[in-house]
């Protein structure tokens, strides 16, 4: 909005190329704050929904005037200033909300002011709790615990030699690469990366509630998002790997046991002194076997300083491990599927709004665990009426009538249906993809582990279920009875020979044989 005034660029190319202090680090960031000083202070546009009112008052009252003096001059000009502001309103409400889909035409409805409303009032923190648990409301409180923690998160705690580290790892960068890399940045490609950068999410300074909290010199770590952060990751895992290996190599490690896990606690070490990566100890849990010994779980426990992993808990999205009680591990797609309906306001949405949400949003959640593991029939009815009745309306306990079977409302558009997905159907579908994979995909680590471990000498196709099979291996095995009951059979050159014992006699029994056929 500001930057529709040609005065708001002049103000920033002024302060940009005023001098100050000579320290480069400095001088930006005293610009900066002098930059949005003078930016307040210049604001000219004000409050722009109180000047908005104003002038419909006036408006109002200039029309009255009009129609005892004849003169309209004065009624033009106030409804030229409206439509002046209107669109500063608008573009208001766009940064506000930031969405992208506003920059596509005019959204300036009802929902999209309750939105953007509703997010602020959800971005707000009202209270947090200090190191002692003790809870923190008043804003002077709040925002120092913020600071003092990113202080401590972004400071490095001193660098030791990293040499027992590097040796770990082959030389894979040569002196004329390394000379290209060490090459001084050049306009162009400064230019470039700025253009790359979206105009209402570009790194800004971090407040709390939208207030100025204070300023931390980070000594270590990269601000997140940064295209840099997946390579140094990559890079220092890279030293981890190797000093895996050699210890491996050297025959250090050969097993699990107390000897082997305090072993791998001082790779951890050095490798933490060295690169300054630490483990962080509330985002990690063990998990053992059944036939592990509790002298030998309580041991390890201690040694690491960590918890043992829950029943329930998750890991990069999903359950960490099945158990007896299915329905209660995948529970967490229904929550979640509720709290995402509970945030709509559905008395704004059309009918054609929630059938864009309830495809977009809602249906796609349970998509990555249903790729993976068969979800109980009784959890997907559950997030199905769940979506019925968000669909026709129903709120709280006012029951709404529906008017169309949901079998109906799951089939094709073609045939009269709204598209909707079955979702137990959808989840086998997902996991014969999986089958699939596993039958044709076989220079995948995804194939090599499963081969090795579940069919070691079949295909897929002729595999067995086991007893001692985990949840995910017997999950697949239904996506491959929906391929066997869609497979048919062709008759071939005679190279191949099937290992299904019923069909290979029923074809022999009633096909002649014939080497050349196709």
């Amino acid at each position: 909005m500001w930057l529709s005034n040609p005065s708001c660029s002049e103000i920033v190319e002024a302060v940009w190329h005023s001098s100050g202090v000579t320290d480069f680090d400095e001088r930006i960031l005293q610009r900066i704050e002098k930059c949005g000083r003078d930016l307040s202070w210049w604001n000219i546009f004000g409050n722009v929904r109180r000047e908005l009112e104003k002038l419909r008052n006036l408006l109002l009252k200039a029309k009255n005037e009009a129609v005892l003096s004849g003169d309209n001059t004065r009624v033009r000009q106030l409804k030229k200033d409206i439509e002046v502001l209107k669109d500063r309103e608008a573009t208001m409400w766009a940064q506000r909300s930031r969405l992208l889909w506003v920059r596509q035409g005019d959204r300036n409805t009802k929902y999209f002011h309750s939105y953007a409303t509703k997010r602020y009032r959800k971005n707000l923190i009202g209270g947090v709790r200090d190191y002692e648990g003790i809870c923190k409301v008043h804003p002077e409180e709040i925002a120092p615990i913020f600071v003092d923690y990113y202080k401590i998160l972004f400071s490095s705690s001193g660098h030791i030699e990293v040499s027992r580290v590097l040796e770990c790892v082959p030389t894979m960068i040569m002196d004329e690469m390394n000379s290209l890399l060490c090459h001084a940045f050049e306009a162009s490609e400064v230019n470039v990366a700025l253009q790359q950068m979206n105009p209402l999410k570009a790194p800004r300074p971090n407040f709390v509630n939208d207030e100025a909290s204070g300023l931390i010199h980070p000594t270590r770590g990269i601000r997140q998002g940064d295209p840099l952060s997946l390579f140094l990751f990559l890079l220092c895992t890279e030293r981890l790997n190797g000093m895996i290996k050699k210890v491996e190599i050297d025959g250090n490690i050969q097993g699990i046991s107390m000897d082997e896990c305090r072993k791998v606690l001082d790779i951890l070490n050095d490798y933490k002194e060295a690169l300054g990566h630490k483990i962080n100890i509330n985002k990690t849990a063990l998990f053992f076997s059944k036939a592990t010994n509790a002298e030998i779980k309580n041991n390890i426990k201690e040694a690491w300083g960590v918890s043992k992993i829950m029943q329930y808990e998750k890991y990069l999205g999903l359950p960490s491990f099945v158990g007896k009680g299915k329905k209660a591990s995948f529970n967490y797609i229904k929550e979640k599927v509720w709290r995402k309906l509970q945030g709509w306001e559905g008395k704004l949405f059309s009918q054609v709004g929630r059938e864009v949400l309830i495809k977009l949003v809602i249906q796609v959640i349970p998509t990555y665990t249903m790729g993976c593991f068969k979800i109980p029939l009784g959890l997907c009815n559950e997030i199905e009426a769940m979506i019925r009745k968000f669909w026709w309306g129903q709120r709280d306990d006012r029951r709404k009538i529906h008017l169309i079977k949901w079998k109906d409302l799951t089939k094709s558009k073609v045939v009269g249906g709204i598209g909707f997905r079955d979702l137990a159907m959808f989840n086998v579908s997902l996991l014969a993809k999986q089958a699939w994979c596993l039958l044709h995909n076989h220079n995948t680590l995804f194939y090599k582990v499963f081969k090795a471990w579940f069919f070691p000498n079949t295909t897929i196709m002729e595999a067995k279920d086991s007893g001692w099979g985990s949840y995910a291996w017997r999950s697949i095995l239904v996506g491959r009875d929906v391929i066997q009951r869609g497979a048919r059979w062709r008759v071939g050159n005679g190279k191949k020979k099937s290992e299904f014992g019923k069909i290979t006699r029923c074809l022999e029994s009633t096909l002649p044989f014939y080497p050349n056929a196709q």
